[in-house]
Parts: structure tokens; sequence; C-alpha cells
């Protein structure tokens, strides 16, 4: 397995990696009852995409591929004294996902790699912040390297707190709108890199990549959606209806009792955060949402979901 290591008094290191949809361009009723499901994404060395770049001209790294590193990292170091910059890159197969569902959440955990040749996670010479990028070319885990690399967007990154144990697991970190931008532009799904946010040394953020030998280890994505799944004919449960969708500042819900017992309903934003959460409605069954950002948002009643936008 190639390797890179970055080394400055001993110290070592190997380097890394639905919806913001048009608001006027989404299906407004859906007559379905909904479900919801979760998936867990986390590959191993055969299935998995991730690799590692790195810049250290004078230690022949700039033009070398590590797709076999057991590291996902992000690194700003010295090598003999050069210094050596590093940065991971990873992408996740999301045609698990229908196209008509709706992403609620996308939580990614990175685990702290005990085996790894460029040490543990470390701010010696100030914060070791980073950044999650979206990936905006296609890449090959084979031959990827520093001077041929994707490019990125840093709209919409993510930012990765600033480590407080040298061996930290990152757990659940929100990566929900990107991941549905990938999600409703599959042909545009190419991943994310990982970068320090000061990329000065020395410094850096140590996890393992789906190459380590142990899987519990491989970066992990876990995903949950609502569906369309279709009414069951003894389902007692009142189909719900939205109006006006659009609206600009009061929304008509139809169908929301359970026979004769009134449900709770929430308003859901395309995070996944409940905004608002009513376990009574007015005589007309309306809702205040003025005071709502505009965008796209989920009516929740029972198990039942309908998306309305407010402009």
């Amino acid at each position: 397995m190639k390797s890179i290591t970055f080394a400055k008094h001993n110290c070592t290191k190997s380097i890394l990696m639905k919806k913001i949809t048009s608001l006027y361009s989404v299906a407004l009723f859906m007559p379905f009852s909904f479900s919801q499901t979760i998936i867990t994404l986390q590959p191993d060395a055969a299935n998995g995409k991730d690799a590692e770049i790195a810049s250290c001209v004078s230690c022949g790294y700039s033009n070398q591929n590590f797709g076999n590193s057991n590291d996902y990292s992000a690194i700003a170091w010295t090598n003999n004294g050069a210094i050596s910059t590093g940065r991971g890159l990873i992408e996740f197969d999301l045609t698990g996902v229908p196209p008509s569902a709706t992403l609620i959440s996308a939580k990614l955990s990175l685990y702290h790699n005990p085996s790894g040749s460029n040490g543990t996670n470390s701010s010696m010479s100030g914060s070791n912040t980073g950044f999650l990028e979206k990936i905006v070319q296609a890449w090959d885990e084979n031959t990827v390297t520093w001077d041929n690399q994707p490019s990125t967007s840093t709209t919409g990154q993510i930012s990765i707190q600033q480590s407080t144990a040298i061996d930290e697991d990152y757990l659940d970190i929100d990566i929900t709108a990107m991941v549905i931008d990938m999600i409703d532009n599959p042909t545009q799904n190419f991943g994310f890199m990982f970068k320090l946010q000061t990329e000065t040394a020395y410094r850096r953020l140590i996890f393992s990549s789906s190459d380590h030998s142990n899987s519990a280890l491989h970066p992990k994505l876990v995903l949950t959606y609502s569906g369309t799944t279709g009414l069951d004919e003894h389902n007692d449960i009142a189909l719900v209806e939205v109006y006006p969708n659009p609206t600009n500042d009061i929304l008509y819900l139809k169908n929301v009792k359970l026979k004769d017992e009134l449900t709770t309903v929430q308003i859901i934003n395309e995070l996944g955060e409940i905004v608002l959460s009513l376990n009574t409605l007015s005589e007309d069954n309306s809702i205040n949402v003025a005071n709502l950002s505009k965008g796209i948002y989920t009516v929740k009643s029972n198990d039942q979901m309908i998306r309305f936008v407010k402009l």
C-alpha cells in the first residue's frame, strides 16, 4: 500500500476526501401516505471510493496516487523541512435513494485512525478546523493526484470543528444540503474534498478511510428520506392536503384528523429540522407561515408528509 508521510521530529502522516430545488419546480400535491427510510452507507475497500493527495514537490508526492491509503485526512506539515499539504477525497454511491424521495437528513461520521502512518489530530501551530467542499469534477480513485485534483465549490461548504482530542471521532456531521443537491443531480455527484481551513504547518485532522482493515472505522453516511408507499385501504388516516401552494403567509390544511382525534402537525425544513409544531389548529385549519424563510417545507401529520413552497 502506498503511503504519504509528513515528518518533523518523527511526526508522520498519510493524506486525504432533497432538495435545494428551484422553489417553483416541485410537485405540490401528493395524495399518498408516506414512510421514512434509513440507509447506512459504510463501504469497504472494494466498494468505497476515497483517496488522499499531497503537494510536497520535493518529496515526489504531487504526482503520486494514494488511492489505497488507510487515512482520510487534512494536513499541513513538513517533510525533511519541505512544506507538505494533504487533502482527502471521498464519494458515496447515492443511487439507493429513489429520485422521487425527499431527503430528510444526511449525516457523515468519520472515525479516528489508530494505525495511520501520519500520527493523530494536531493543532500545534493553530486551529485545525477543516472544510468539506463539494467536488464538481469527475476523479478516479486510482489515478487522482495533487497535480490533477478535481475542482471544488465553496458554495455551501461544511465547516469541520477544531479537534478536542488527538483520537477524536467526528460523528453525525450534517451534510444534508450538499447531499440533496447530489441526489437531485446524480450526474453531478463527485463527492467531497476534505481540507484544512488554514493550510499552514503544523496542523492536521486524521481519520480512517474505506481501506482501513477495521470495517467499523470506515467513513459512514446515514441517509434518512421519506417517500410514497401508497395508501392501505384499511388505513384510518385521511389524506392530508395543503393549499394554497405556493403560499406567502397562510397555509390551510385539509384532512388532518384521525377519525375523532386531532393529530400533531409539524412543519419541517429542508434540513430535517422541525420549525413549527402544533397540537391544536384554528377552526379553519390554517397555519400562519409568514415568518418562515422562503423555501420548500414539509407538513407532517401522523405518518403522512406533503410538501409546500413558502414564497
